[in-house]
């Protein structure tokens, strides 16, 4: 939420834990059918990345970014603060599921 303040953007404040992931499943499966969301083709600043993550259940969208531009984007890793990662690291880049921009 902070990363799209910073971009002038307020995003309602969904409650999920960072580590909830049958929540963040549900969720973003719920927002894919809203009008809240659009899919990107591509990344843009600022919008969400979407990862499959958990090669037990790789359908399972459990893991959650932020793109900041210049191929980066934050997120959390497990026992770690938030985190800058390429788009193009070698193991989230097999990852994405997809991007998608807040429109309200």
């Amino acid at each position: 939420m902070l990363v799209f303040r910073k971009f002038g953007i307020e995003l309602p404040d969904y409650k999920i834990g960072c580590f909830d992931t049958d929540q963040i499943d549900e969720k973003v499966n719920t927002e894919q059918l809203s009008k809240s969301w659009k899919r990107l083709k591509g990344p843009e600043a600022p919008c969400i990345v979407v990862m499959r993550i958990d090669p037990d259940v790789p359908e399972l969208c459990n893991h959650l970014g932020v793109y900041i531009g210049d191929n980066e984007f934050i997120h959390t890793l497990n026992k770690t603060q938030s985190v800058r990662t390429r788009l193009d690291h070698f193991y989230f880049c097999r990852k994405i599921e997809g991007f998608y921009k807040y429109v309200g």
